[in-house]
């Protein structure tokens, strides 16, 4: 009984030193030349004091006309352009490569599926040895979590070779 009576004595004075701690500290807003926003726990001389709960945001300042008229010069007719016998290679590059990757995610599927396999039929065999039991069945669910990642990647290799 004495002991839960501290544990909540003490659980009381914890929780008053956190929030006196917490309430004490006041935040300002201070904003640059440049415009940038600061928040800091330190008094400054342009800085606002920010209360708690009221903090509102609000749309950057507009920026310098330089800016505006760079970035109405880019458009989608300035971007470079390749030729269609260099796309083809790129695209025949491209399935290369993931026609490969599919190859080999296929390989490592079917190398996990006959790992489970065969601890399945080795764990059926020695059913009476209860700790390789229970080991055996954390490596088989590792191999079926390593044979689903290979089937999602399978899947998303083969969506890909679709869209090319």
């Amino acid at each position: 009984m004495r002991k839960n009576y501290y544990v909540a004595l003490l659980t009381g004075l914890m929780t008053l030193g956190l929030s006196t701690a917490c309430s004490a500290s006041e935040i300002y807003k201070v904003v640059d030349e440049q415009g940038r926003v600061v928040f800091t726990n330190k008094p400054t001389k342009n800085g606002q004091r920010v209360q708690l709960g009221k903090v509102q945001f609000h749309k950057p300042r507009a920026t310098t006309a330089t800016t505006h008229t760079h970035q109405a010069n880019i458009s989608l007719g300035s971007y470079p352009k390749v030729s269609q016998s260099q796309q083809n290679k790129r695209d025949s590059r491209r399935r290369q490569i993931l026609s490969q990757e599919l190859i080999n995610e296929t390989r490592l599927l079917d190398k996990a599926m006959k790992a489970i396999h065969s601890i399945e039929q080795k764990s059926k065999q020695d059913s009476s040895k209860q700790s390789y039991f229970v080991a055996s069945q954390f490596d088989i669910l590792q191999l079926r979590d390593r044979a689903a990642s290979h089937e999602r990647n399978i899947k998303a290799l083969e969506t890909e070779l679709n869209n090319i």
